[in-house]
């Protein structure tokens, strides 16, 4: 059995030294306490926007991008040591948060807007989600439940291929249009695709699934990573990598919001 102190740490202590550099963590910490009236009406992700732009003048973006990157990964093993563990669901849901914030933490360090990163990415998730869902549909299939993901994957894929060029063409019309839509917090319209692609049998079956999945996006975050003529596929990557670190939070059930709440409280409760 993993013992609870092995997985003790959260993504700032595990991180500090790959991470920030000597005082920065120092840094903010003050500041979030500063700050945390004014934070009071702001949304989680805000607030952890807020918490990261505050980093960028201590951070060598190339040399850390690799250490998040690293960070991700391990993890990403952390956590498959820890899921079969009954009496650390906590922890578990710490740890899950950890690895959102690394996620994030990749996005801002590229100095891409995370909302609008994920906005992007849900926009072409309905979008393939949906005509996944039309083309199974008129293949015979009622939904994907009991298929196995070879099945799931068939379809996704057609979907993909089909919709790549019309996405990338009409992208920005219908995005502007959906970033004013003030009326959903980000992360409940995450819950809401989530949860479109579930009724449909669309899921993930184990959490292996979703470490193999977490692994793939960081080789190809590293592929366009340095590409200056690939700013784009790059953000799409990030994204990528978020809505999975979302799912993987859905898939044991915990919610988006409270976990990323308690990741924020931990960061400000520790020190070095």
């Amino acid at each position: 059995m993993v013992s609870i102190s092995q997985h003790s740490n959260s993504f700032f202590v595990h991180c500090k030294l790959c991470i920030f550099l000597p005082g920065a963590y120092f840094f903010m910490i003050n500041n979030d306490k500063e700050c945390n009236q004014n934070l009071t009406n702001e949304t989680i992700l805000e607030k952890i926007s807020v918490s990261l732009s505050r980093l960028d003048s201590f951070i060598n973006k190339e040399n850390d991008y690799e250490r998040i990157i690293d960070a991700v990964r391990q993890q990403c093993e952390k956590l498959g040591s820890m899921v079969d563990v009954i009496d650390q669901r906590l922890l578990l849901q710490n740890e899950i948060g950890n690895l959102l914030f690394l996620s994030f933490s990749l996005c801002t360090l590229h100095n891409y807007d995370l909302e609008t990163t994920i906005q992007l990415n849900l926009y072409k998730f309905n979008s393939r989600c949906d005509l996944m869902i039309a083309l199974a549909k008129a293949d015979g299939y009622v939904n994907f439940d009991d298929q196995p993901m070879a099945v799931m994957n068939t379809y996704w894929n057609k979907a993909k291929l089909q919709l790549r060029q019309d996405v990338l063409t009409s992208l920005d019309t219908s995005l502007s249009e959906s970033l004013d839509e003030k009326s959903k917090d980000v992360l409940a319209r995450v819950v809401d695709s989530e949860m479109r692609a579930r009724h449909f049998g669309f899921r993930w079956t184990d959490y292996q699934q979703l470490i193999d999945k977490v692994h793939a996006e960081c080789d190809e975050i590293t592929e366009v990573a340095y590409d200056v003529d690939k700013r784009k596929e790059l953000q799409d990557e990030l994204g990528d990598l978020m809505l999975v670190a979302f799912s993987f939070c859905m898939h044991f059930n915990f919610d988006l919001n409270e976990t990323l709440e308690k990741v924020m409280k931990n960061r400000q409760l520790r020190s070095f």
